[in-house]
């Protein structure tokens, strides 16, 4: 089965977490070495100047609301034994910089969204399989919440806006951001391109609640009968995605460049790949501030309706989607308005805006 992995090529590109883990930190806020390999960061101030967290004392309190889970909220297959906690979720750079990424190659499910400057960032979540290492984090952004919500996960990012944060503990979706002491280490990257999340130490998180049984329907059939083997997905000037149909799974390429993606810090690079692509049309608005270099932040409407593309297996069935509030799972309908339910595998959503022209040959 296609997972989302990580191709070679990457070459002489060294990663590694900077020596030693910090164990509760000096007093002046600097990381302390213990020879473990890994430095974990003390409390910082996150990329837009936040520092604000939605945990408490660095735990998380709650409350079963969900029985355990038989199949994975993400993939849709069969777990191992029942599960019962929450999905993790990260938010995880795309510039150039900040590429090949790190652990998302693990990840069972993966939103792209586009953010201010053309430019487009990752959420990676993780339920039956969690890495290590993830990376690089970065912000928040208002759209976040919406996406998010049905996924019911503890939420790793480097920071956000207070009132996107504010957004998230209305929702009852823990945040931990880098003031979060352990959660987080460097790597070789540049700044701000240099903190990754780590995982191990996530469950001490995220309390007792548990993600809901899915945000998508998982069915055993795919009908789909007109062929598809390249996506074509021209974000921007600078985010040209490229998805093809190769060897049973869909590997994605960004600016004529196959993606590739670390499976830890001293892995080889794979090709970034998934069993199913979902392309969600989406309408576009300004979200009321600009960023740090002045530039408009666009926010878009995940709730409500709009198009709908469905590929796996090299076949696509165009429909629409629809959603009625932000805790609601997304409902994908064809034409005819019969149900389309997602293939169990590992999920790439693509959350487009309308004026994006995606196509597919």
């Amino acid at each position: 089965m296609a997972r989302f992995t990580a191709a070679a090529g990457a070459g002489g590109l060294l990663l590694g977490l900077m020596i030693g883990l910090w164990v509760g930190g000096g007093g002046d806020g600097t990381p302390t070495a213990d020879g473990a390999g890994v430095t974990t960061l003390p409390p910082l101030v996150s990329d837009d100047g936040s520092t604000t967290t939605t945990t408490t004392n660095g735990e998380v309190t709650g409350t079963t609301t969900q029985p355990a889970l038989d199949r994975n909220p993400l993939t849709g297959e069969p777990l191992a034994e029942p599960a019962s906690k929450r999905v993790v979720a990260v938010k995880v750079d795309n510039v150039p910089a900040a590429q090949p990424q790190i652990g998302i190659g693990d990840a069972e499910m993966i939103i792209e969204a586009p953010v201010e400057g053309g430019i487009t960032r990752f959420t990676a979540l993780f339920f039956d399989e969690t890495p290590s290492t993830v990376g690089p984090v970065r912000s928040l952004r208002p759209v976040d919440a919406d996406l998010l919500a049905p996924f019911h996960p503890v939420l790793m990012a480097t920071g956000g806006q207070d009132f996107v944060l504010r957004q998230f503990q209305a929702a009852d979706i823990p945040v931990i951001t880098l003031e979060v002491e352990g959660a987080y280490g460097l790597i070789d990257r540049p700044e701000p391109h240099h903190v990754a999340a780590l995982l191990d130490l996530v469950e001490r998180f995220a309390g007792d609640d548990v993600s809901p049984a899915g945000p998508f329907a998982f069915g055993d059939e795919f009908t789909a009968e007109t062929a598809a083997t390249a996506i074509a997905i021209p974000f921007s000037a600078v985010t040209d995605v490229v998805w093809r149909f190769e060897d049973g799974r869909w590997v994605r390429a960004q600016n004529g460049e196959t993606s590739e993606v670390l499976p830890d810090l001293s892995g080889t690079p794979e090709p970034l790949t998934a069993d199913t692509v979902l392309v969600l049309s989406v309408a576009e608005r300004p979200a009321g501030y600009s960023d740090s270099a002045g530039t408009e932040v666009t926010t878009y409407d995940v709730i409500g309706f709009g198009d709908a593309m469905l590929f796996h297996d090299g076949r696509v069935i165009e429909g629409r989607w629809l959603r009625s509030a932000q805790e609601d799972p997304w409902l994908l309908v064809d034409d005819t308005g019969a149900r389309i339910t997602l293939p169990a595998g590992r999920v790439f959503v693509e959350v487009v805006p309308r004026y994006v022209d995606v196509t597919f040959s």
